[in-house]
């Protein structure tokens, strides 16, 4: 996954990510916005839980709440953001594995969706029986004692959240959506298309009229699009995209090889100092001090 920073929030960020006995269990907290994006691998089912937040957070177009638990397809492709405060964890297995499991456990496999993700709304109840073993497993991985994958302490509680991942999922009266249905999908493909655009002219000057012409919709629906997603402007965005890629274009390199108004140029800051206090409003650091920790 990679991760970018959005204006709002406390540059505060803790991801980890432990193998457990069957599965891979991984986590975050954030303090500040951010935006990540990468894919689940292929042959696996991914479950994640939305564990607090203090708004919705948005996954491919779809938004998330607290206690919320999303069901991936293989090697979904995943565009998430994430407002200040936000934690979740995800557990991903294979596939063969978790469906026999569930199978075994609750008399019939996990409902997968065929592409994107399905999104389930659960009670607090549900959603403390899948937290319970996720903590549990978290707090063994933390220290350590998972040796072995055959463990029966770890098994054990593996079976117990494949058992809660699977009522929950299956139990009636859920509320849940398709992350690729018609509304969503259209709104992430327009998203999609909009970045795509603004990277491809990093140097420009931002233009929402240049924009809409570019991705065929109006200013006030991209407005619209950009707030709902992001909860910032397009205009916002674009400038916390060209600092993130300034950002990572700094830590890829070593003192000397590149001079930072070169960097700062290239996505299209040509006034240094404003570039630099932009630039430590949302990393918490000088673009010297990040070329000198890469």
């Amino acid at each position: 996954m990679r991760h970018r920073v959005l204006p709002g929030g406390s540059l505060e960020a803790d991801v980890e990510q432990m193998q457990l006995g069957a599965g891979i269990l991984q986590k975050g907290n954030y303090g500040m916005a951010v935006r990540a994006d990468g894919a689940w691998p292929r042959g696996a089912i991914t479950v994640g839980l939305i564990v607090s937040a203090p708004e919705s957070t948005t996954v491919n177009g779809v938004r998330c709440g607290k206690g919320s638990v999303q069901l991936y397809s293989e090697a979904c492709d995943l565009s998430y953001r994430a407002p200040p405060g936000t934690a979740w964890m995800a557990y991903c297995v294979d596939r063969e594995r978790f469906q026999t499991l569930a199978q075994t456990l609750n008399g019939m496999p996990l409902p997968v969706p065929e592409r994107g993700l399905m999104t389930y709304h659960l009670g607090p109840v549900a959603a403390q029986q899948i937290l319970s073993p996720l903590n549990s497993l978290l707090l063994l991985a933390r220290g350590q004692r998972i040796q072995r994958t055959n463990d029966p302490v770890v098994r054990n509680l593996e079976d117990e959240l494949h058992l809660a991942l699977a009522q929950a999922v299956q139990a009636g009266g859920i509320k849940s959506e398709y992350s690729l249905s018609r509304r969503p999908a259209r709104c992430h493909a327009l998203m999609r298309r909009a970045e795509e655009f603004l990277r491809a002219f990093p140097s420009d000057a931002f233009s929402l009229e240049s924009l809409a012409r570019a991705t065929g919709a109006s200013g006030r629906m991209l407005e619209y699009h950009f707030r709902r997603q992001y909860g910032i402007t397009p205009v916002a965005w674009n400038r916390s995209m060209k600092l993130n890629e300034a950002h990572a274009d700094l830590k890829r390199l070593r003192p000397g090889d590149r001079r930072i108004s070169d960097i700062a140029t290239r996505w299209g800051f040509s006034h240094f100092g404003r570039f630099a206090r932009e630039y430590r409003r949302l990393f918490g650091e000088s673009p010297s001090q990040t070329l000198q920790r890469s």
